[in-house]
C-alpha cells in the first residue's frame, strides 16, 4: 500500500504542478479565457487514463499458468523502466520545466493554436495517469491493497499542490522529489527482481540457483479440533484449499501424525490457517516470515525477498549500479 501511495504521490504532485504553471501563467500573462481549454484537455485526460486502467484490468484478468507469470513479469520490467526515466527525467528537468511550458503556450498563443493548449493539459495530466496504471497493474502482485494507497497518494498530492500554489509558505520541491526519488529507486529495484522472479517462473529466463539462501524464521505450525472433524469425513480431500494439492496433502498428514510440523514455508498452508485447520504457534516469528506481517509490508514496498535466486539477487543489485550510472551521466550532461 505504501508504494503506491509513494508513486502515486509523486505522479499526482508532477500533475499538479504542470497544471498550475499552465494556469498560473495564463492567469499572469492576462490570457485566463484560454484556461477553460486547458481544463477541458484535463478532464479528457482523466476520462481516458480511466479507459486505460479498465483496459489494463481487462487484459490482465484474461492470463493464467504461465501466460500470467510472463504478463506481469513484462509489466514488472516496463514499469521499472518507465520508474528509472522518471527519475532521471526530473532530475535533468526539474529547473527547466517552468521555463519550457511557458515557450510552448506562447507559441500556442501567438499561432493561435487554442486547442494546442487543450493537448498541453491533455498530454500533461495523461502521461501522469498511463505512467500509474502502468505501476498499479506492476504493484497490484505484490500488494493487494495498492488501490488504498493510490487513492490516499492522490488526494494528499491535491492537498499539497492546493498549499503550493494557494499560500506564500511553499514547500521545497526539489527537495519532495529528492527524499521520494530514494524511495522511488527502492521499490523499482525490488520490482526488477520481482519481476525477474515471474519471468524465471515462466522459465524464461533460467533459475541457476532456486535459493541462494534463506533467511525466513522456522513456523511452528499445530493442527485445531476443525482439522479432527475435517479428516473425520470420507471427502475431506476435496473440501483442502490451495493451488499445491500434493505438498497440502504431506502437510496434512504430518500434522495428523506428529501433532505440530515446523517449516519455513507459509503461503502454501495459508489457506488451512485462513480456514481455521490450522494454527500457527510462533506468531511473533511469522511476522518476520517473507509472507508474514513485517515481511509483507517490506516485501510491497521494497521488494523483499527472504529466499531469492542467484539471478534474482544479481538482478536487485544491478539496478542499483544502472539508476547510479544513469544518474552520474544525468549530471555529467548538466556541467556541460
Amino acid at each position: 500500500m505504501l508504494a503506491s501511495l509513494l508513486i502515486t504521490l509523486r505522479e499526482g504532485i508532477e500533475a499538479a504542478l504542470i497544471v498550475g504553471i499552465i494556469i498560473t501563467y495564463l492567469s499572469k500573462i492576462n490570457k485566463s479565457a484560454y484556461i477553460k481549454e486547458v481544463v477541458l484537455g484535463i478532464v479528457i485526460a482523466v476520462f481516458a487514463s480511466a479507459g486505460t486502467a479498465w483496459l489494463f484490468e481487462k487484459i490482465m484478468g484474461g492470463f493464467s499458468g504461465h501466460s500470467e507469470n510472463i504478463f506481469e513479469g513484462v509489466i514488472m520490467l516496463l514499469a521499472v523502466s518507465v520508474l528509472t526515466y522518471m527519475i532521471i527525467w526530473m532530475h535533468h528537468q526539474a529547473k527547466n520545466i517552468a521555463g519550457n511550458l511557458k515557450e510552448q503556450i506562447n507559441a500556442y498563443i501567438s499561432h493561435r493554436q487554442i486547442y494546442g493548449l487543450a493537448f498541453l493539459g491533455f498530454i500533461s495530466v495523461y502521461r501522469e495517469g498511463v505512467e500509474t496504471v502502468l505501476f498499479f497493474a506492476a504493484l497490484r502482485a505484490a500488494d493487494a491493497a495498492s488501490w488504498i494507497g493510490g487513492i490516499l497518494g492522490l488526494l494528499i498530492a491535491v492537498i499539497l499542490a492546493i498549499l503550493f500554489f494557494k499560500t506564500t509558505r511553499h514547500f521545497s520541491l526539489k527537495r519532495f522529489f529528492q527524499v521520494t526519488g530514494l524511495f522511488i529507486i527502492l521499490i523499482a529495484a525490488g520490482l526488477f527482481s520481482h519481476g525477474i522472479h515471474e519471468l524465471q517462473e515462466a522459465r524464461i529466463i533460467p533459475t541457476v540457483k532456486e535459493h541462494l539462501f534463506d533467511i525466513n524464521p522456522t513456523i511452528t505450525y499445530g493442527k485445531t479440533e476443525k482439522m479432527g472433524s475435517l479428516l473425520s469425513r470420507p471427502d475431506w480431500q476435496k473440501k483442502i484449499p490451495g493451488e499445491n494439492q500434493e505438498e497440502v496433502f504431506a502437510f496434512i498428514q504430518s500434522l495428523t501424525r506428529n501433532d505440530t510440523y515446523q517449516s519455513k514455508k507459509y503461503k502454501p498452508y495459508q489457506p488451512l490457517i485462513q480456514e481455521g485447520w490450522v494454527e500457527v504457534k510462533t506468531p511473533f516469528r511469522l511476522a518476520f516470515h517473507e509472507n508474514g506481517t513485517v515481511g509483507s509490508f517490506l516485501k510491497a514496498l521494497f521488494g523483499y525477498n527472504a529466499n531469492p535466486s542467484l539471478i534474482e539477487l544479481l538482478a536487485y543489485l544491478f539496478y542499483y549500479f544502472a539508476i547510479y550510472v544513469l544518474v552520474r551521466l544525468s549530471r555529467h550532461r548538466l556541467d556541460q
